[in-house]
């Protein structure tokens, strides 16, 4: 049985980061990342532009194999993980395969949502999630004449991207009464399926796909009212799943993923997790939640890195993380915790001329997070009133449904 020094799961950004902050800060420990993909580190941020043509696939992978070779990370590729004996310090993995490990970082991500309708296997059903994803897209685009997408949050919004880029006509099903009604109230979600609709999709909200049908592939999408679509692309964009089933009992779990401190240490000492499978405790805001996005596992992953290597020198995670869009024209971004929640009440201000979208999300009188469309120059403002961790003020709070109110004057 082999054995590392430190052992991590998943060869996204959190985890290849990780394992390259270990190398500098230990030259001497054997480190190895396990991957269920056969490539090396790429950029999910740029898979858009590689289906639109914009980027070339070469272009997306930010390392090469030799990378981890000359930095003596070895990378295990082809490989997962199935369960985790967490006393003995063993990872099985699906192949038979057992390793021993010193330390562990759990960076395993997530995998799309199951769709359980009938004719998810047929050819132009595509997800989103991985470069090899985006191979398929490619392919199945390059003979589409007709497009769904269904869902309502951010790869979604990829999806609708390409196609209008493409010059395929698209039907947007959403199955929330709105779109990103996860972070938006109404009047934000309608402002994104107006611009949906300006440039030439269809919108359905409040419905679910009940049937997908073909015979090799698919032809037209069955909805839950008995609507049927005619379609020769469907782009599924409804949520992920983490990749925690292999952990077993061993690791205290949430509904948000791996329960970890605020060092990003999980319950049992030594075992880490970062990136979308971390559910953290945020000391900024002062609760627990996960965060979904690139800047977040990057940092985080550096952050676990550290805190593994050298612990005596342990450092919390502090981050305001912000992740932005355009979609179509419209910037749309998400800071902080921008999420309905207990305890969160929220206050929203719409300019339609702009148009121009702000929901601020606000816990015992503190600002956590916001959700904005068009209002990205904000985005440092409301990073320093969340890190202040001050009250907002009854005036301040009037400002902030104030359209034209400069919320950087909030700011020391």
């Amino acid at each position: 049985m082999d054995f590392y020094d430190y052992l991590i799961i998943g060869n996204g950004i959190a985890g290849a980061t990780a394992a390259e902050t270990i190398r500098e800060r230990d030259p001497a420990g054997s480190v190895a990342v396990i991957s269920d993909e056969p490539h090396p580190l790429y950029s999910r941020v740029l898979l858009p532009n590689y289906v639109k043509g914009l980027a070339a696939r070469e272009q997306v992978f930010l390392r090469k194999r030799d990378d981890y070779q000359a930095k003596n990370i070895m990378l295990l590729q082809g490989e997962s993980a199935v369960r985790l004996a967490v006393r003995e310090r063993i990872l099985h993995l699906a192949g038979g395969r057992t390793i021993g490990f010193g330390k562990l970082l759990i960076a395993s991500g997530g995998r799309p949502r199951p769709l359980d309708v009938p004719g998810g296997e047929l050819l132009g059903v595509s997800r989103f999630q991985t470069i090899n994803d985006a191979d398929l897209m490619r392919q199945f685009l390059a003979g589409a004449n007709r497009a769904v997408v269904v869902g309502g949050g951010f790869i979604a919004l990829e999806y609708l991207e390409i196609l209008v880029y493409c010059g395929i006509p698209a039907t947007l099903v959403i199955p929330q009464p709105y779109f990103f009604s996860r972070f938006f109230d109404a009047a934000g979600g309608e402002l994104l399926q107006d611009n949906f609709r300006r440039h030439g999709i269809a919108v359905i909200a409040g419905e679910r796909l009940a049937a997908i049908e073909g015979e090799n592939r698919v032809r037209a999408v069955r909805l839950a009212n008995g609507r049927t679509l005619d379609a020769d692309f469907l782009g599924i964009g409804i949520g992920l799943v983490r990749n925690t089933a292999w952990l077993g009992a061993g690791v205290l779990l949430t509904g948000e993923g791996v329960a970890v401190n605020e060092y990003l240490e999980a319950s049992e000492p030594g075992i880490f997790a970062a990136g979308d499978v971390a559910d953290f405790n945020d000391i900024i805001l002062g609760f627990r939640h996960s965060h979904g996005n690139w800047g977040n596992a990057f940092r985080q992953g550096d952050c676990a890195g550290r805190n593994m290597a050298r612990p005596a020198e342990r450092e919390p995670y502090q981050s305001v993380t912000s992740y932005g869009i355009r979609s179509l024209g419209l910037l749309v971004a998400l800071v902080g915790y921008a999420s309905n929640g207990p305890g969160i009440e929220t206050i929203s201000r719409l300019d339609r001329k702009g148009p121009a979208y702000g929901r601020y999300f606000l816990k015992e009188g503190r600002l956590v997070g916001a959700a904005l469309i068009n209002r990205h120059e904000e985005r440092p403002a409301i990073q320093a009133l969340i890190k202040s961790g001050e009250r907002m003020s009854d005036a301040a709070l009037a400002g902030l449904a104030d359209p034209k109110f400069d919320i950087a004057a909030l700011t020391p």
